[in-house]
């Protein structure tokens, strides 16, 4: 992958990680070690005032690592603003009625070994969709029942992300939860002009809305009928914790409904040409 005079193109380039350095004793020889790519270099790190001066008295470990001292004392006059708000290894102090900021320097030896380096190369694809037929065909569906008998046992499966009233928050809204039991006469909620409802025994919070309620599921087949939507969640004993969710009852209406919809072809979202359909 090189160009005519052998260098990198556009599409091909090589990038190296980064350097890794390890702090190695003072009497640690400078230069290249055994293994040919690697070498001991010598640097130099910014401390505190204090720092810097305990080697005064001998050589100072600092950080597993011995320092020594470096003849280097910075002193940078800097603004009132700043020199307020600085929280770094800096001696401030006021010269001359001028605000400065003293900075101490100790030499150190570290081993440094160079990253590896990697090659890429860029490929570009042109995608093409196909249609496939029917969502329902190629993976299946569930069934759907209504006018079903309140007390009948369901299963629920969702997706609660949000934390219970109390702020305990169980849930990821990643992984999927299900609720199981009977269903019974919910209230009416006028507040969400919900009137015709039946409810679940069931902790989901927030994030959980639309789940399905499927009557007579088989776990084993995983099918069953869908008899229900998770719509509104509750804390029927004030506890601070949801305890039930409802669902609209699903009755000839709402038969009524999802058969205009099941005769309504939505269309192909993919084109002639192979592109998906991006209008709404």
């Amino acid at each position: 992958c090189k160009d005519a005079n052998g260098g990198e193109t556009g599409d091909c380039w090589a990038k190296a990680d980064p350097a890794s350095e390890k702090v190695v004793p003072w009497s640690t020889k400078l230069g290249p070690t055994a293994d040919g790519k690697s070498k001991v270099e010598l640097f130099t790190k910014e401390v505190t005032k204090e720092q810097y001066e305990a080697t005064k008295n001998g050589d100072f470990n600092f950080n597993q690592a011995t320092y020594k001292s470096f003849p280097k004392v910075d002193a940078d006059v800097v603004t009132k603003e700043f020199y307020d708000s600085y929280t770094g290894p800096g001696y401030k102090k006021m010269v001359d009625g001028a605000y400065t900021i003293e900075h101490y320097f100790l030499e150190y030896k570290a081993i440094v070994t160079p990253g590896a380096v990697k090659y890429y190369k860029t490929v570009y694809f042109i995608e093409y969709y196909k249609d496939a037929g029917r969502l329902g065909d190629n993976v299946g569906g569930q069934g759907f029942t209504w006018n079903q008998k309140v007390g009948q046992p369901v299963y629920v499966f969702g997706y609660p992300a949000a934390p219970h009233p109390d702020g305990d928050k169980p849930f990821t809204g990643v992984t999927p939860k299900w609720c199981y039991g009977k269903t019974f006469a919910a209230k009416a909620a006028a507040a969400f002009k919900a009137e015709a409802q039946i409810g679940l025994k069931c902790s989901m919070t927030a994030g959980s809305s639309g789940a399905p309620w499927i009557l007579k599921y088989s776990s084993t087949k995983r099918l069953g009928y869908i008899n229900g939507v998770s719509s509104l969640i509750g804390d029927a004993d004030n506890n601070g914790r949801i305890d039930f969710s409802t669902s609209p009852y699903f009755d000839s209406e709402t038969y009524s409904i999802y058969k205009s919809a099941a005769n309504l072809w939505s269309g192909s979202i993919v084109t002639k040409d192979g592109d998906t359909v991006t209008k709404a």
